[in-house]
């Protein structure tokens, strides 16, 4: 995982020492880039800070300056599943999941983001799975965790299913796919399987052409029509 170190001066410990000691109280713990913003902000603000100025909290994230719960997980930081460090992976067999309920899912979804831009943006044809891995917690950030507090591994456990998946996905006017990334939940019944999207798709590889005229959040997805 990512190491990142602060070095305070010996004058911020005698004007804002309960800030420092905050600051320190949150080694070892969960951190997010989040975090870092709104310690930055709080930085460049230093005259009006105080220990129990809320200011700093949004919706996602926290100063630094501000003590960050023993129990914190990346649901409760904001950051999306696809994206926890706090989980690893494994590759999955052939028959664990099936495999063509996962293409027909996201050929679905890919296609439904950009059905009102058809004039830009063709249709995908073809799904094509890379690689899916099964997504489980970390045993070892578990255990060192569980160490210092106890509630850790009970409230970082997946009960669900959840799958990262790779993908390629080609439409009728480029025989060369984009591809692209994605968590899935699996909910397993004994009669059948379904899947849900616990994750924006992430596109892994730039668009082909900027002409498309559509904006940004519309171009990740979209085989353009304009080659």
């Amino acid at each position: 995982m990512p190491l990142m170190s602060i070095y305070l001066p010996q004058s911020f410990f005698n004007d804002h020492s309960d800030l420092a000691h905050a600051l320190i109280s949150n080694e070892d713990k969960l951190v997010t880039p989040y975090d870092i913003h709104h310690t930055l902000k709080d930085i460049i603000d230093t005259p009006r800070l105080s220990f129990s100025d809320p200011r700093d909290k949004g919706k996602f994230g926290q100063s630094l300056f501000r003590p960050i719960p023993v129990d914190r997980t990346c649901e409760s930081a904001g950051v999306d599943i696809h994206w926890c460090a706090c989980h690893t992976r494994f590759e999955i067999g052939d028959g664990e999941i099936d495999r063509s309920k996962v293409k027909e899912k996201v050929l679905t979804k890919l296609n439904e983001m950009t059905s009102s831009h058809r004039d830009h943006c063709a249709a995908y044809t073809t799904i094509s799975l890379l690689s899916i891995y099964r997504v489980v917690p970390n045993e070892q950030i578990a255990e060192y965790e569980a160490l210092k507090n106890e509630k850790f591994t009970a409230e970082t456990k997946l009960d669900q299913n959840y799958y990262q998946v790779t993908f390629s996905a080609t439409s009728s006017v480029s025989d060369v796919s984009d591809l692209y990334e994605v968590t899935l939940e699996l909910k397993d019944t004994v009669f059948s399987q379904s899947y849900s999207m616990v994750s924006e798709i992430v596109r892994l590889n730039k668009p082909k052409t900027k002409s498309c005229s559509v904006d940004k959040d519309i171009i990740r997805y979209c085989s353009c029509l304009t080659l």
